[in-house]
């Protein structure tokens, strides 16, 4: 009679997993689909967008099968794969802040890749205080149009609308906004890294 892996325990499922490793990926697959949405959830909540999200989930679930023989079952199984969410999304996050941006990069391409949602933008660069500092620093209008945009999630024409300009002007002015924040908020870690 085969086994009904959707009546396992997590740890039951962890050491089928263990133990067969490669050969039959059915236990793996249960602990998958079990946690798939709690991790995506994680993950749209850091990065703000589906596909991000998706991808993620996707790599988180790669690594903790990857890291599977390791597990020595100190946490459970969802602790676990809450763990490797953060740290992937953390240093995922990390790893785009140090990314460059140039003034050429195509606006249509910027379009897609607005900065993350208020809180999730203090969470990525760490003080709410140095968020809020960097965004008093850029020009009102381009503060505004990233607000608009980026922290309340407005479509590129309800930005225009709101400030009463033409639509390549707001893409433009939301565009120069990140490249603004960007370069401001990289300024003031330098300072502090130096202090």
């Amino acid at each position: 009679m085969p086994l009904d892996y959707s009546q396992r325990t997590d740890s039951e499922l962890v050491q089928l997993a263990q133990q067969r490793g490669a050969k039959d990926n059915r236990a793996f697959n249960e602990l998958f689909h079990r946690y798939e949405d709690y991790v995506y959830r994680q993950c749209y909540r850091s990065f703000g967008n589906a596909q991000d999200a998706e991808d993620m989930t996707q790599e988180i679930f790669f690594k903790a099968y990857r890291g599977l023989p390791g597990f020595a079952g100190r946490s459970s199984f969802k602790t676990w794969v809450f763990e490797i969410t953060l740290n992937s999304c953390r240093n995922e996050i990390r790893r785009r802040s140090r990314r460059p941006v140039s003034a050429e990069q195509d606006i249509e391409e910027m379009e897609d890749h607005s900065l993350l949602p208020k809180q999730n933008l203090a969470l990525m660069h760490g003080d709410q205080d140095q968020v809020e500092s960097v965004l008093q620093q850029l020009k009102e209008s381009e503060r505004q149009a990233l607000l608009l945009k980026d922290m309340q999630g407005l479509r590129y024409d309800e930005v225009a609308a709101e400030q009463n300009i033409l639509l390549s002007a707001a893409k433009m002015r939301v565009m120069r906004a990140r490249l603004a924040f960007r370069k401001i908020y990289l300024q003031s870690q330098a300072v502090e890294d130096e202090q």
